[in-house]
């Protein structure tokens, strides 16, 4: 029997109690309306029980398994009622098995391994060359990016790469994108030697009505190797995507 099953139960019941009963007692067989009217004044006072006890049965047992779903579920319908027109991505990884790091980038990740060789061992010549996978060979790495690297705390370099792998391996990110039926727009480099190209240009063509385009000469930063190249279909995409007026 469902909640609302037994929700309608009650209701019913205390109508029948308060409203038809007491109009039956002067009437043939009034003690087994009186017996009737006693036991149903109990049930409507206190068929709350039975509901409070299933609404904490089904939150434990149902809803805390059900509860990421329906949350995706409505992210999902406000974005696409209300928040969002469409989606552009500049080299997305599609899912948790497409990028891969440099191995002087995976050791950060080492518990106090990583932390130790970042705060005693590490130099900006290193830092800078491992930052060069972040772009197309023989692009040179500004110094304001190792400034940068400098700046962002352990935590954070741990983390929000431990949360970037959770999200892709819980869900891929084109079958997000599908879910979401918005406009996409996935941009990536084709010299790209983080994320596969291939695997990018694989994935993202699954998404319905997706539009995904390389940018030639680009490694895994074209927003800022190409800039003019990488506007070039960001700005029509968004010119055609967002509400006009």
């Amino acid at each position: 029997m469902s909640l609302m099953t037994l929700l309608l139960a009650v209701a019913c019941n205390a109508m029948v109690a308060f409203l038809l009963l007491p109009r039956l007692l002067g009437r043939a067989h009034s003690q087994l309306f009186q017996g009737w009217i006693w036991f149903d004044h109990k049930a409507a006072l206190y068929g709350w029980v039975p509901i409070a006890a299933g609404l904490l049965a089904w939150d434990y047992l149902v809803w805390k398994e059900a509860r990421p779903k329906v949350r995706g579920w409505f992210t999902r319908k406000l974005l696409t009622l209300s928040l969002a027109a469409g989606v552009a991505l500049v080299d997305s990884p599609p899912t948790a098995s497409a990028g891969k790091l440099p191995f002087t980038a995976r050791i950060g990740f080492v518990p106090v391994l990583g932390q130790a060789l970042r705060s005693a061992l590490i130099t900006n010549g290193e830092v800078k060359s491992a930052l060069q996978n972040a772009f197309a060979p023989h692009y040179p790495v500004s110094p304001q990016f190792i400034t940068d690297f400098w700046h962002m705390t352990y935590t954070s370099y741990t983390q929000s790469h431990s949360a970037d792998s959770g999200y892709l391996q819980r869900q891929p990110l084109a079958a997000r994108l599908t879910a979401l039926g918005l406009p996409v727009l996935a941009i990536y480099g084709n010299k790209d030697a983080i994320v596969s190209p291939a695997a990018m240009r694989k994935d993202f063509s699954t998404v319905p009505h997706a539009q995904v385009v390389a940018i030639a000469g680009a490694g895994h930063s074209p927003m800022v190797e190409k800039p003019y190249a990488t506007a070039a279909y960001l700005l029509p995409f968004a010119a055609a995507t967002l509400p006009h007026g």
